[in-house]
C-alpha cells in the first residue's frame, strides 16, 4: 500500500467518524461545518486532558504536509 492509498483511507476514516458522531452531516451541514465541529470537539478534548491544541494542530499540519508530499512523489514516480 502506498502513501496515496493510506491518505485516502485516512479521509475515509474521518467520514466514518463524522457519520457515527455527527448524524446527517452530509445533508444538514456539509463537510466544512462538520470538520469545524470535529475540531472544536478536539479542542475540548485537549483542554480537558491538558494538551496544547495549537501544538497538536501544528504537528498535524506537519504530518499532513509530509503525507501529501510523499503521495505526490509516488505519483511522479508512476509517470
Amino acid at each position: 500500500m502506498n502513501e496515496k492509498d493510506t491518505n485516502t483511507q485516512q479521509a475515509a476514516l474521518i467520514e466514518t467518524v463524522l457519520d457515527t458522531h455527527y448524524n446527517n452531516w452530509r445533508i444538514n451541514s456539509g463537510a466544512e461545518h462538520a470538520a469545524s465541529d470535529l475540531l472544536a470537539d478536539l479542542m475540548h478534548f485537549c483542554r480537558a486532558k491538558g494538551v496544547d491544541f495549537d501544538e497538536v494542530l501544528r504537528r498535524a499540519d506537519d504530518y499532513f504536509n509530509y503525507e501529501i508530499t510523499s503521495s505526490e512523489e509516488i505519483d511522479s514516480d508512476d509517470e
